[in-house]
């Protein structure tokens, strides 16, 4: 599966310095991408066999919010490390034309992902 990590990490591994530390964080975030895409899933089993009526049950109305309530205490911290840490370092490092072939790559990730929107702003 293509991930802003598998992505980016090889241009930054090739920098040394500053980008390894960027770098040591895209592996806490890969772990995290991993976490969330299990969460993901369980998220898209659960919504699939839920009725369409209306008549859920209270218990898997419960367990939907607590996937999602999940997600967003895992996806929090996440962009913020990467937008406020990984990003602004692989800004510092990596040349426009690496940026730009990041974004096209990561133009293959889910829409609104933030490497995507680092790219744009390149």
């Amino acid at each position: 599966m293509l991930t802003p990590f598998s992505v980016g990490a090889p241009r930054l591994r090739e920098r040394g310095g500053t980008a390894r530390d960027a770098l040591a964080a895209m592996t806490e975030l890969e772990s995290q991408h991993r976490g969330g895409e299990r969460l993901h899933a369980e998220i898209d089993e659960l919504v699939g066999i839920l009725p369409r009526d209306g008549s859920a049950e209270a218990k898997e109305l419960d367990r939907l919010n607590e996937l999602v309530a999940e997600l967003t205490t895992l996806y929090r911290p996440h962009i913020l490390l990467e937008d406020n840490f990984v990003f602004p370092i692989a800004a510092e490092v990596l040349p426009a034309s690496e940026i730009q072939a990041l974004g096209e790559e990561s133009g293959r990730l889910p829409l609104g992902s933030s490497a995507q929107n680092f790219a744009r702003r390149a």
